[in-house]
């Protein structure tokens, strides 16, 4: 079970490392649209202006291309990044939701018979909020591209959406089968002279129970 952690551990912080490393990407893009759009608005101004600089036109377009170029290639990798963090998220949110909970609700039944089995949800809130955290922070990233792109009006905007859409739609059911398995029963209802002992319910009978 210590391995087992360990290895969590590991892959949560990895993913959340990741995504850290996503967002200074996601920032860089947007400071190359922002300095290519500066250069076309400004140089569209001063050539209407003076009519002198229109044969440097051309040296203009050719930056302002290969700036382009640099976009495109930027957001390609931005989105297989994306695409990576979430097939590695979608790993995770399966051993959590198919193996980790269900052998914590195991551990939980044979406590309640009086087993000394740990049944601490520590780890288990950590990886379950962690890993919620970077696929809702995911989602936000994708907005921010798409917005990128209508606002700076890119060449491949229409070529990219497809992707962003594919991308959106495996992140939403994993943030959806995380959250309806991360509302469980803490405490179940036991017997109050046997704490020990799982309560038999019968009708009328009031007991208590305790969410997490």
């Amino acid at each position: 079970m210590e391995q087992t952690s360990r290895e969590l551990d590991t892959k949560v912080s990895g993913l959340k490392q990741q995504f850290l490393e996503l967002k200074k990407e996601i920032k860089t893009l947007e400071d190359l649209n922002e300095k290519l759009d500066l250069i076309q608005k400004t140089w569209q101004s001063r050539v209407r202006q003076h009519n002198e600089l229109a044969q440097s036109c051309a040296a203009v377009k050719e930056d302002c291309l290969q700036r382009a170029d640099i976009i495109t290639h930027t957001q390609q990798i931005v989105l297989q990044h994306l695409s990576s963090i979430l097939t590695q998220a979608s790993e995770v949110v399966a051993t959590l939701t198919d193996v980790e909970l269900p052998k914590w609700k195991h551990r939980q039944q044979m406590a309640c018979i009086g087993s000394p089995l740990d049944t601490c949800l520590d780890h288990l809130q950590k990886w379950f909020t962690t890993v919620a955290e970077v696929i809702v922070g995911i989602r936000e990233q994708l907005q921010k591209l798409q917005d990128q792109n209508n606002k700076y009006n890119c060449t491949n905007a229409h070529s990219l959406a497809p992707t962003i859409m594919k991308i959106e739609e495996f992140a939403l059911p994993l943030l959806t089968k995380l959250l309806t398995n991360a509302l469980v029963v803490e405490t179940q209802p036991v017997m109050q002279n046997s704490p020990q002992r799982p309560l038999i319910l019968k009708t009328g009978v009031g007991f208590r129970v305790t969410l997490r």
